[in-house]
């Protein structure tokens, strides 16, 4: 195999059926995905072609300038080509398996009102211990589980759709990477379901006879919704999940296109992107090499590109443009979004405008330089500057800001976040009149600080399967920062948050949630034993249930301890680089969510009581006795006041703009212009402060035309390395598809139509 042979392989293949493309954020993934749709459309006119975005951040509807929602729309255009926006975990919420699994109980779609809904779910009132709604929660005992039966449901209805090709636009790395492990999550979750439901079954029979003894309502019902109700369900929706996890690894089934850029981040998230879906055993054979300058007038001093490196000529279009006209065109592109943002956020934010330089920002020595351009008006405007702002065009209200203590940075990817966080790091570190102990954490999961600084910050441990108090201790060490001048200092900590969730009971161990059979509970109370053998599990088991009964609730809290850990560490100022919008648009729900969850923790707790008080019933009457010490519940209901306080002070701390501040990244095209403005509408619907965007990577109008030539020459230089790595680690395995930075945006059909044409050939 080799470069330009495009992706006719997959759009003439009879037997593939999926074709999935993911990326590393801002690589041009959606606009490949909804091109290729439309190749694939033009090509089988007999044939139906969906394209659907998994993206938190939608991007599909922008790229196609048409709205897309939840179900399937056609493409304006194109007949037999459709596309979707869909939010797996909401539309799980509103099936019928979604709410009897998700705390909202068994059956059918709910009545309108409370009242309603309780007579719509069988067996609810004839449980008076809400052993059925117990259940319901245990199942959730998995981490993750919640997202993975979400994926399992969009899976199915996948499959019962009458599409001929789907085309997903997937999330950024670390988001695509778990979205595909979930098949196996959700087998693991799902064979302990069924174990739990043969363990439980035997209980609540035996419960149902002493009620009818005792004249209290007949359990059956609540056993029968069980069966019928759940069960069911969950063995159709696990035979689903097979087998798509099953074409996933099919290679004549199911395609993988990888798309990049000729940078050194982007290579290598790339690489380990590869890695990591060949440990899954599925198959990419496909890279695409987004944005390639493509210059036909290049100074003989420049070294030629290999003829194989270049883009494919379509029919009348020259091979390359002039370098001043592309800079020109990218130049006026730019200048209609500074405008917009100008126009939209200029009476309320700092808006810091970055040029586009020579080489890329790798090493302490560039991100130096590129931090002291954060503090400097760089002078380049839109044509219609706004007048009068009131605010300073740099960054430097947050160097000088004096009781700032966390600082946040987000954007769609590939807008140099990363950068800038970095960048910013080192100047408050390095700030002469003030001496500050500076952290800066990456809670992305494909991380990058230690590619941008060149050095290795990621503590990882032999095995995480089971990480102790010490173990994530260890895992949480923060890496001082080599070649850091002046008087502060500079420590990195790259986490993941995963490792939070291998022991719940460790990862919140200040609330004392975990271990109740310790302190004050007897482990040898005959209550405690005979509600386990109830229940199915261990009382530290169903602690660990009850703390993810909240889809995202693991997630939730395995932030909240990384911020109570971090805040516990002895920093003026922690910089924290969160993954792309997506993410840190949950992460902004995660103080919401928290409260929901202790709500749902306390009736959770009234249940257990209810069970505890079914086996002290039985421990009595069969003569065992009671052990000394209060109940497992009245310990929980101690201790969740506790996280009340911790999940509080996060709260508040978010919420105090003299404390926290977040800053948007973008850069001035349209995709990322409208992501940064939905981000903003959510930061300021959660109350928390967001008065800086740092507009990036902007060709600068007043350069000269040397100046011009210059810096397109030298982009043109370190692509070549890039390319030429590529093509030395790619070349024999994939087919390789160099795509041009375009003089204009891709945006419509018709520009994706002509962008999809390149694809192709």
């Amino acid at each position: 195999m080799t470069f330009g042979e495009g992706l006719s392989n997959l759009l003439s293949s009879e037997t593939l059926q999926w074709i999935a493309f993911t990326a590393k954020g801002g690589q041009g993934k959606t606009t490949c995905a909804c091109a290729t749709g439309i190749q694939a459309a033009l090509r089988r006119p007999n044939q139906r072609v969906l394209v659907i975005s998994t993206d938190p951040a939608h991007n599909v509807s922008d790229a196609f300038g048409q709205r897309f929602a939840r179900d399937p729309l056609p493409v304006r255009g194109y007949p037999n080509l459709y596309a979707m926006e869909i939010d797996p975990e909401r539309d799980f919420a509103e099936t019928d398996l979604g709410r009897a699994l998700l705390g909202n109980g068994f059956g059918g779609v709910a009545a309108d009102g409370e009242e309603g809904a309780r007579a719509a779910l069988p067996g609810v009132e004839d449980d008076p211990f809400g052993l059925s709604s117990l259940v319901s929660e245990l199942i959730s005992s998995v981490p993750g589980i919640d997202e993975a039966l979400s994926f399992g449901q969009m899976m199915k209805s996948v499959q019962e759709m009458t599409f001929d090709l789907i085309i997903f636009d997937m999330a950024p790395t670390g988001h695509a990477l778990k979205l595909l492990s979930f098949p196996a999550v959700l087998e693991k979750g799902l064979s302990r379901l069924l174990d739990l439901r043969s363990r439980l079954a035997p209980m609540l029979n035996m419960a149902s006879s002493m009620l009818r003894m005792s004249g209290t309502p007949d359990m059956g019902a609540t056993a029968n919704a069980f069966d019928e109700e759940i069960v069911g369900k969950i063995e159709e929706l696990l035979s689903i999940v097979r087998r798509v996890d099953a074409q996933f690894r099919d290679p004549s089934k199911t395609a993988f296109v990888c798309v990049c850029m000729p940078e050194f981040l982007s290579l290598y998230e790339t690489d380990r992107l590869l890695r990591e879906l060949r440990r899954m055993r599925m198959t990419c054979s496909n890279l695409v090499i987004n944005q390639v300058l493509w210059v036909a007038d290049l100074p003989s001093h420049v070294p030629q590109m290999p003829p194989k490196y270049l883009p494919v000529c379509l029919p009348q279009e020259p091979c390359g443009w002039s370098a001043l006209t592309l800079f020109q065109s990218r130049v006026e592109i730019q200048s209609k979004y500074l405008q917009q943002i100008e126009d939209l956020y200029a009476e309320d934010f700092h808006i810091t405008r970055v040029p586009m330089l020579r080489n890329e920002v790798r090493g302490v020595d560039d991100l130096r330089a590129f931090g002291k351009r954060l503090l400097v008006d760089s002078g380049i405007r839109p044509l219609e500057p706004a007048q009068n702002s009131p605010f300073e065009p740099t960054l430097r209200n947050v160097l000088e800001a004096r009781s700032l203590e966390l600082i946040i940075a987000s954007g769609k990817g590939n807008v140099g976040k990363t950068t800038t966080t970095s960048a910013l790091a080192i100047q408050l570190a390095e700030d002469t009149r003030r001496q500050r102990r500076v952290l800066l954490v990456s809670t992305d999961p494909a991380h990058s600080l230690s590619d941008a600084f060149g050095q290795n910050f990621t503590v990882s441990l032999s095995n995480t399967q089971s990480l102790s108090v010490n173990d994530i201790d260890e895992v949480m060490r923060p890496v001082r920062v080599h070649g850091i001048g002046g008087p502060g200092i500079l420590d990195v900590l790259e986490v993941d948050t995963a490792h939070f969730l291998q022991d719940i009971g460790n990862a919140v161990q200040d609330t004392n949630l975990s271990d109740l059979a310790a302190g004050a509970t007897n482990a040898n109370d005959p209550r405690t034993a005979l509600a386990a053998m109830m229940l199915g599990a261990s009382p530290s088991d169903i602690i660990r249930d009850l703390l993810q009964a909240v889809p995202g609730l693991d997630d939730a809290i395995a932030f909240t301890r990384l911020m109570q850990r971090i805040q516990g560490l002895d920093y003026d100022v922690i910089v924290l680089d969160t993954a792309p919008t997506g993410h840190t648009l949950r992460l902004l729900s995660f103080p919401a969510l928290l409260q929901k969850g202790l709500q749902k923790l306390e009736e959770m707790r009234q249940r257990f009581a209810g069970a505890l008080s079914m086996a002290s019933s039985l421990a009595e009457s069969s003569g065992l006795g009671v052990g000394g010490g209060r109940r497992p519940d009245e310990e929980i209901a101690e201790r969740l006041s506790n996280m009340q306080e911790t999940i509080l002070r996060v709260v508040k701390q978010f919420q105090d703009p003299e404390r926290t501040t977040f800053i948007c990244v973008c850069i001035a095209e349209f995709l990322s212009v409208y992501e940064t403005e939905r981000l903003i509408q959510d930061l300021a619907e959660h109350d928390i402060d967001a008065h800086n965007i740092v507009v990036n990577q902007l060709f600068p109008p007043s350069a000269t035309e040397a100046e011009r030539i210059d810096m397109v020459c030298a982009r043109i230089g370190m692509q070549q390395k890039y390319l030429r790595e590529i093509d030395e680690l790619y070349a024999r395995d994939m087919r390789l598809v160099v795509l041009p930075l375009e003089p204009q945006e891709v945006r419509g059909a018709e520009a994706l139509r002509r962008f999809g044409q390149r694809l192709a050939s």
